[in-house]
């Protein structure tokens, strides 16, 4: 596709350097247009307008055969397609700060962009005669560029906390949507399409597109808020990243093929000097549900396997020496060596399947994290933390015979991680995002089965997961049962449907053997 790309016309690209350079020239001259509306609808306008154009090329060249072309442009009104809703940040022009005439406002010309997008993709599928294998995946981002301007405009306000929903928002939307759309993404891969001479690979581009026009969205929104970035705070998106090396590693060299399972790593090398054991543990949690899984889902893959021990060794030594994991060399005392060795231990100890040396292990991990840290009742969710995720990992290599166990321990998992959440105010969004990301890990897990139980469940689970943590938290601090009484009623609801549905599917096979 890359070079199909490069031997098209080149004016095409200059074309829309130009349309992006009157834009920004509009934008920034206040002389120009005395109105900020009408600067506003003036881009707004001229993008839509530039962006039909585009789809009207594209068939034209392609009713000629000139599929290079046609396909170029296609990709040039992907870039186009999410701008409306990022030209909408910056507007102070469409009524007072967090008023509802801004967020009306702010609706009615998102719904018009929608509107103009959708009917130009339909277009280009018809005149292109593509199938419509990516509705899904383009629905999503457009819904989620849709948000965007719209609950951002009802947070701008003068409050002494708006700016702290602003920043609470955002995280959640980098820690929690932008993974799911990422894997959105990677299993929407294995659907290339082929007709009339147009490349199998134009949906992949065009999601590939979308998704990172959708990141630029939500960094432009930190530029314009003020919102400071933190080295961890990109650590679910490259954990995920990493998920999507996985994915795609059939079509990357041979060289990079054997290397791709170390891409996790990244995340543990970032927190090597980082002070804080409550965003290792984080980290930890992160790792080690990714990397199981991939064990699980590749037994025989000694690469994964060893990219898993020494990704948790990198974490637990992360964990057990803050700040100090880089300064090692020099200041390593013989109480040090011991923990070390003992930690390495642990880690070896998942190579076995057997409970008996998980559980060696696990006493290993037990004893130098009470030598090296304090205990305090305060502090007392770390060593639970710790126990849990080296059970957790040390499963995936547990025979059949113990899946039950398994499957009850990653809940119990998850269901801990949200007690955290509620009860520990201080990291509880920090709590929630791993809660949902194991849930999105377990998903990787579930989409690579047939059997359409456990993708009914993870859907159950991921929607029941998303709820967001501070909700509870607000609910549980304000004494408003009743809300509260009425959100589980809803939640035992489709956990209770799901279980139904499996017990009427266990007792049909049952039926069947009889």
């Amino acid at each position: 596709m890359l070079k199909k790309i490069v031997i098209c016309n080149p004016l095409y690209l200059v074309s829309a350097l130009c349309i992006l350079l009157g834009i920004y020239f509009v934008s920034i001259d206040e002389n120009l247009l005395r109105s900020d509306l009408v600067q506003l609808l003036f881009n707004f306008s001229s993008l839509q307008i530039y962006e039909t154009a585009l789809i009207l090329a594209a068939a034209f060249l392609f009713r000629k055969k000139i599929l290079n072309d046609s396909q170029l442009l296609v990709l040039l009104d992907a870039i186009f397609i999410f701008i409306p809703f990022i030209l909408l940040h910056g507007s102070s022009h469409l009524g007072e700060p967090g008023s509802m005439e801004r967020v009306y406002a702010s609706i009615v010309i998102c719904s018009l962009g929608i509107a103009f997008i959708a009917g130009r993709h339909y277009a280009a599928g018809k005149a292109l005669r593509l199938k419509a294998n990516t509705v899904t995946i383009f629905t999503v981002f457009l819904l989620f560029n849709f948000c965007m301007p719209v609950i951002y405009a009802s947070l701008n306000t003068a409050e002494a906390d708006s700016f702290d929903k602003r920043v609470t928002l955002y995280y959640n939307i980098l820690n929690i949507c932008v993974p799911l759309l990422i894997l959105l993404f990677v299993m929407h891969r294995q659907k290339p399409v082929k007709s009339d001479g147009v490349s199998e690979h134009l949906p992949l581009t065009q999601a590939l597109v979308w998704l990172t026009i959708s990141l630029f969205h939500l960094f432009w929104i930190a530029y314009l808020y003020d919102i400071d970035h933190l080295i961890v705070n990109f650590i679910p998106m490259l954990w995920t990243a990493s998920w999507v090396l996985i994915a795609l590693r059939s079509r990357l060299n041979p060289m990079l093929k054997k290397w791709v399972y170390l891409a996790p790593l990244s995340c543990a090398f970032f927190l090597l000097d980082i002070e804080s054991r409550a965003v290792t543990q984080y980290a930890l949690l992160l790792s080690s549900a990714g990397l199981g899984i991939l064990v699980y889902v590749n037994k025989r893959n000694w690469m994964i396997i060893s990219s898993l021990l020494a990704n948790s060794l990198l974490f637990f030594l992360a964990f057990l020496f803050p700040g100090n994991c880089l300064g090692l060399e020099t200041e390593f005392s013989q109480r040090d060596i011991i923990h070390v060795t003992l930690i390495t231990a642990s880690v070896a100890c998942l190579f076995f399947r057997h409970p008996r040396l998980g559980l060696g292990g696990l006493i290993c991990v037990c004893i130098v994290s009470l030598s090296r840290i304090p205990f305090s009742p305060d502090k007392g969710y770390y060593f639970l933390s710790i126990a849990l995720i080296y059970l957790a990992l040390h499963s995936m290599r547990w025979r059949l015979a113990f899946y039950k166990i398994r499957k009850f321990l990653f809940l119990a998992i998850i269901v801990y991680l949200y007690f955290l959440s509620i009860v520990v105010d201080k990291h509880s969004l920090m709590y929630i995002n791993v809660a949902c990301l194991w849930l999105i890990t377990l998903g990787v897990y579930f989409f690579n089965s047939r059997s359409v139980a456990r993708k009914t469940a993870l859907i159950t689970l991921c929607t029941v997961g998303l709820l967001p943590a501070e909700f509870i938290q607000m609910l549980l601090n304000e004494k408003a049962y009743g809300p509260l009484a009425i959100l589980f009623a809803f939640v035992f609801l489709a956990v209770g449907l799901c279980v139904s549905i499996r017990q009427s599917r266990k007792k049909e096979k049952e039926d069947e053997v009889l």
